[in-house]
């Protein structure tokens, strides 16, 4: 797993070349834009829409589960995210759309969805196979962008934004290795509380995962300033088995800066460990990327601490033979 969150610059790059190839403008823009995918498949997305919040004019949403938005409708741009191609929740997706004839766009590396997309003659963003699904996240995160410029809902420039900021992160490279292990030290012992300050929800929800999967680590994330609304309240007693992770940004909101300011030597009373990712970059793609490529590292050495194989999914693998059987 190492090996693939190291190359995660390379990844980039490699899908902005990708992307550039299939720089073909669609007529028209989309009323609303929803995305259906899973786990990895699925927080690319979510990602994505969060760092464009102030510049995508439709509605955007992404969809995990079984539920299926009533609004859809043929003025809609659906995207169906499933890396394997499999992914029970997201094929049923497909059935409903094409219940109501809604096109779509599919991106995965293979299986059914390849099948079907190839068959309804969809547009098509291919990702290399062979990959965790959670390590194929730099592929997913362009392609959808690149998706996202050809329906004109973001301009083009992202793109060579992206291919600058793989340079930067690999300029950083070792620090950021170092600065991960030694948090990774003061954490493996915890369980994690992850807080975003601003456009990282997705990054926050990136790295709980992250940690659930390579770490096998329970831990969970929330956000400013909901949680001044109610977790905070939670933090009146003393519990020194969490360890707090905010994720941190020269874009986080100015007045979750100031709730933040009152709130961490609360958390630091209630349990004393609590760290911040502090992004770098010289723009938003770098600090947000920065943030993910730190947040990987991180999950990585939490599961060498605690002596577990960070590629090892077997109950995820058992539960799908479950259903199947069901």
């Amino acid at each position: 797993m190492k090996k693939l969150v190291e190359d995660f610059p390379s990844h980039l790059r490699e899908a902005v070349r990708e992307a550039d190839k299939h720089k073909t403008p669609r007529l028209a823009s989309p009323e609303m834009m929803v995305v259906a995918g899973m786990g990895g498949s699925g927080i690319a997305a979510k990602i994505v829409f969060d760092i464009l919040q102030d510049e995508i004019l439709v509605p955007c949403f992404v969809y995990s589960g079984y539920s299926f938005p009533s609004f859809l409708n043929k003025k809609s741009r659906v995207v169906l995210s499933s890396y394997s191609g499999n992914t029970e929740e997201t094929l049923k997706f497909y059935d409903r759309i094409k219940e109501k004839n809604i096109s779509y766009a599919a991106v995965t590396s293979g299986g059914k969805l390849l099948e079907l997309a190839k068959k309804d003659k969809a547009e098509l963003a291919l990702l290399p196979a062979g990959f965790p699904p959670r390590a194929c996240l730099g592929y997913s995160m362009v392609r959808l962008l690149g998706m996202l410029a050809g329906y004109k809902l973001c301009d083009w420039s992202h793109l060579k934004k992206i291919e600058s900021a793989a340079r930067f992160l690999e300029l950083e490279q070792d620090d950021i290795r170092d600065k991960a292990y030694k948090m990774a030290r003061r954490l493996f012992r915890k369980i994690p509380v992850i807080y975003a300050l601003g456009k990282t929800e997705g990054i926050a929800i990136r790295l709980r995962q992250q940690i659930n999967e390579n770490a096998k680590m329970l831990c969970w994330h929330h956000v400013f300033p909901e949680m001044n609304h109610n977790e905070l309240v939670g933090w009146k007693m003393k519990n020194e088995e969490v360890g707090v992770i905010a994720l941190r940004s020269n874009y986080d909101y100015p007045g979750n800066l100031k709730r933040w300011e009152y709130c961490k030597p609360i958390f630091i009373q209630q349990c004393r460990e609590v760290n911040e990712i502090q992004a770098r970059g010289n723009n938003l793609w770098e600090e947000m990327l920065y943030l993910i490529h730190f947040s990987d590292w991180l999950s990585c050495f939490l599961a060498d601490l605690r002596k577990v194989d960070a590629t090892e999914v077997d109950v995820i693998d058992g539960l799908k033979k479950f259903l199947e059987n069901k």
